[in-house]
Protein backbone atom coordinates (compact mmCIF):
# COMPACT_ATOMS: atom_id res chain seq x y z
CA UNK A 1 0.00 0.00 0.00
CA UNK A 2 3.00 2.17 0.59
CA UNK A 3 4.25 2.28 -2.60
CA UNK A 4 0.57 3.14 -4.07
CA UNK A 5 0.42 5.89 -1.66
CA UNK A 6 3.54 7.36 -3.06
CA UNK A 7 2.59 6.58 -6.63
CA UNK A 8 -0.91 8.71 -5.98
CA UNK A 9 1.16 11.19 -4.31
CA UNK A 10 3.79 11.59 -6.54
CA UNK A 11 0.94 12.30 -9.39
CA UNK A 12 -1.40 14.36 -7.80
CA UNK A 13 1.34 16.83 -6.93
CA UNK A 14 2.46 17.22 -10.52
CA UNK A 15 -0.70 18.12 -10.78
CA UNK A 16 -1.21 20.77 -8.24
CA UNK A 17 2.48 21.88 -9.60
CA UNK A 18 0.79 22.22 -13.32
CA UNK A 19 -2.61 24.53 -11.45
CA UNK A 20 -0.09 26.16 -9.49
CA UNK A 21 2.03 27.30 -12.79
CA UNK A 22 -1.05 28.05 -15.01
CA UNK A 23 -1.88 30.14 -11.98
CA UNK A 24 0.95 32.28 -12.73
CA UNK A 25 -0.07 32.37 -16.54
CA UNK A 26 2.90 29.74 -17.28
CA UNK A 27 0.48 28.02 -20.06
CA UNK A 28 3.13 25.19 -19.95
CA UNK A 29 2.74 22.63 -22.03
CA UNK A 30 0.79 24.78 -24.29
CA UNK A 31 1.93 27.93 -25.98
CA UNK A 32 -0.38 30.25 -26.05
CA UNK A 33 -3.53 30.69 -23.17
CA UNK A 34 -6.43 29.55 -25.78
CA UNK A 35 -4.48 26.40 -26.77
CA UNK A 36 -3.72 25.75 -22.64
CA UNK A 37 -7.62 25.99 -21.97
CA UNK A 38 -8.66 23.91 -25.55
CA UNK A 39 -6.46 21.03 -23.93
CA UNK A 40 -7.16 20.90 -20.21
CA UNK A 41 -10.77 22.52 -19.85
CA UNK A 42 -12.07 21.72 -23.12
CA UNK A 43 -15.59 23.34 -22.96
CA UNK A 44 -16.61 24.21 -26.12
CA UNK A 45 -15.90 26.93 -27.82
CA UNK A 46 -13.24 27.97 -24.55
CA UNK A 47 -10.96 30.99 -25.44
CA UNK A 48 -9.24 31.80 -21.69
CA UNK A 49 -8.19 29.62 -19.30
CA UNK A 50 -9.90 29.86 -15.70
CA UNK A 51 -8.80 32.64 -13.37
CA UNK A 52 -5.87 32.60 -11.26
CA UNK A 53 -7.35 32.01 -8.28
CA UNK A 54 -9.53 29.19 -9.45
CA UNK A 55 -5.92 27.57 -10.77
CA UNK A 56 -4.58 28.32 -7.03
CA UNK A 57 -7.74 26.71 -5.35
CA UNK A 58 -7.83 23.58 -7.60
CA UNK A 59 -4.12 23.46 -7.26
CA UNK A 60 -4.72 23.35 -3.31
CA UNK A 61 -7.07 20.79 -3.17
CA UNK A 62 -4.71 18.51 -5.44
CA UNK A 63 -1.89 19.32 -2.96
CA UNK A 64 -4.16 18.05 0.07
CA UNK A 65 -4.98 15.17 -2.29
CA UNK A 66 -1.62 14.57 -2.43
CA UNK A 67 -1.00 14.60 0.90
CA UNK A 68 -3.84 12.13 2.16
CA UNK A 69 -2.92 8.70 1.21
CA UNK A 70 0.96 9.74 2.99
CA UNK A 71 -1.72 10.52 6.16
CA UNK A 72 -3.60 7.10 5.23
CA UNK A 73 -0.53 4.61 5.19
CA UNK A 74 1.13 6.53 7.98
CA UNK A 75 3.65 8.02 5.91
CA UNK A 76 2.72 11.22 7.72
CA UNK A 77 0.71 12.20 10.79
CA UNK A 78 -2.40 13.65 10.15
CA UNK A 79 -3.03 17.02 11.87
CA UNK A 80 -6.79 16.02 11.48
CA UNK A 81 -9.02 13.36 13.65
CA UNK A 82 -9.44 10.16 12.04
CA UNK A 83 -13.19 11.09 10.92
CA UNK A 84 -12.34 13.58 9.03
CA UNK A 85 -8.90 12.25 7.30
CA UNK A 86 -11.18 9.03 6.66
CA UNK A 87 -14.68 11.58 5.44
CA UNK A 88 -11.57 13.42 2.93
CA UNK A 89 -10.64 10.12 1.57
CA UNK A 90 -14.01 8.41 0.68
CA UNK A 91 -15.44 12.36 -0.52
CA UNK A 92 -11.96 12.40 -2.96
CA UNK A 93 -12.44 8.50 -3.80
CA UNK A 94 -16.50 9.79 -4.85
CA UNK A 95 -14.78 12.83 -6.73
CA UNK A 96 -12.26 11.10 -8.55
CA UNK A 97 -14.59 8.35 -9.51
CA UNK A 98 -17.20 10.44 -11.03
CA UNK A 99 -15.20 12.80 -12.56
CA UNK A 100 -13.76 9.35 -14.17
CA UNK A 101 -16.81 8.02 -15.19
CA UNK A 102 -18.47 11.20 -16.58
CA UNK A 103 -15.54 11.43 -18.94
CA UNK A 104 -17.32 8.67 -20.42
CA UNK A 105 -20.89 9.90 -21.02
CA UNK A 106 -22.39 11.47 -23.74
CA UNK A 107 -23.61 14.66 -21.66
CA UNK A 108 -20.16 15.52 -20.89
CA UNK A 109 -18.69 14.85 -23.98
CA UNK A 110 -21.39 17.25 -25.54
CA UNK A 111 -20.36 20.07 -22.78
CA UNK A 112 -16.61 19.38 -23.05
CA UNK A 113 -16.41 18.71 -27.03
CA UNK A 114 -13.08 21.18 -28.01
CA UNK A 115 -10.32 19.16 -28.97
CA UNK A 116 -7.83 18.29 -27.91
CA UNK A 117 -9.26 18.25 -24.59
CA UNK A 118 -12.24 15.68 -25.61
CA UNK A 119 -9.63 13.12 -27.19
CA UNK A 120 -7.03 13.63 -23.99
CA UNK A 121 -10.13 13.62 -21.52
CA UNK A 122 -11.34 9.55 -23.34
CA UNK A 123 -7.75 8.31 -23.40
CA UNK A 124 -5.64 10.07 -20.30
CA UNK A 125 -7.97 12.30 -18.17
CA UNK A 126 -10.68 10.05 -17.50
CA UNK A 127 -8.78 7.52 -16.86
CA UNK A 128 -6.41 8.71 -14.26
CA UNK A 129 -9.49 9.81 -12.53
CA UNK A 130 -10.93 6.21 -12.15
CA UNK A 131 -7.01 4.89 -11.90
CA UNK A 132 -6.75 7.64 -8.68
CA UNK A 133 -10.16 6.30 -7.53
CA UNK A 134 -9.00 3.12 -7.39
CA UNK A 135 -6.01 3.66 -5.34
CA UNK A 136 -7.94 5.82 -2.84
CA UNK A 137 -10.25 3.10 -2.48
CA UNK A 138 -7.76 0.31 -2.02
CA UNK A 139 -6.09 2.84 0.30
CA UNK A 140 -9.56 3.14 2.13
CA UNK A 141 -9.98 -0.50 2.88
CA UNK A 142 -6.69 -1.76 3.36
CA UNK A 143 -4.61 1.54 4.83
CA UNK A 144 -3.02 1.87 8.21
CA UNK A 145 -5.17 4.63 9.37
CA UNK A 146 -8.20 2.61 10.26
Amino acid sequence: MTALAYIAAVVLSAIALAHTLWGSRIYWPASSEIELARAVVGRNQIKRMPSPAACFAAAAVFLAMAIWPLWQTGQVTSPLSDVITLALGWGWFIGLGARGGMGFTRDWRRLMSEEPFATLDRWFYSPLCLTLAGIFFLLLKFGMSQ
